[in-house]
């Protein structure tokens, strides 16, 4: 398979037509069309754009003997553990944050230091986003990397905001917060919203 069938095979597995990959490449429509045609090719910048765009090496747009991104398994591993040591470190961050808002609203009970307790997470999110726009990779591979990562920040993420919330509604109907019964209902709480939301990424997820 040559480039232009790469390109043109690329193109419709990731749903997009010649402009939206025009758009995508700050390139016209116009460039795109000569290179599935063959009367033109990309230069060096595009088909490194190409690459991260498609979640694929350069090496496989550019040699005709890979007919798949599956005969470089060796720069798929790379990029696989790459994402693992990525996921690890923010889970590490998460669950700082989460002894965080241990010690804010279980000792302190400070609302204070209980609202500044949840900006860690916010600021690893916001942090994930910006580097997700900047690098515009909506790769297969990168979708399934941005969605385990949402899965991940939903169970280590909403504890506290649940419980903070049902903490609020004690005031109009007062209950023994810290009774078993109590951290039941929380837990049964949490669990059923991580379990939705967790469902719903895996159905769903977050595509742009």
């Amino acid at each position: 398979m040559n480039l232009t069938s790469k390109i043109i095979s690329l193109r419709k597995q990731h749903g997009m037509t010649q402009e939206e990959l025009a758009e995508r490449l700050n390139v016209s429509r116009q460039a795109i069309s000569r290179w599935e045609t063959g009367t033109a090719m990309p230069d060096a910048m595009n088909i490194l754009a190409l690459s991260r765009l498609f979640g694929v090496t350069t090496d496989y747009l550019l040699y005709d003997d890979y007919e798949s991104n599956r005969n470089l398994p060796a720069a798929k591993s790379v990029q696989d553990k790459h994402h693992r040591l990525i996921l690890l470190f923010l889970a590490m961050l998460e669950i700082a944050a989460l002894v965080l808002q241990y010690i804010a609203l279980i000792i302190r009970k400070v609302s204070i230091y209980v609202s500044a307790s949840y900006l860690p997470i916010l600021i690893i999110i916001c942090g994930f986003e910006l580097s997700w726009w900047l690098k515009r990779n909506y790769s297969k591979e990168a979708l399934a990397f941005r969605r385990r990562f949402y899965i991940m920040t939903t169970w280590l993420g909403i504890y506290f905001p649940i419980r903070l919330i049902m903490m609020r509604l004690t005031h109009y109907y007062p209950w023994d917060f810290y009774h078993p019964a109590s951290e039941c209902s929380i837990g049964v709480v949490y669990l059923a919203a991580a379990t939705f939301l967790s469902l719903w990424l895996n159905r769903k997820g977050p595509e742009t």
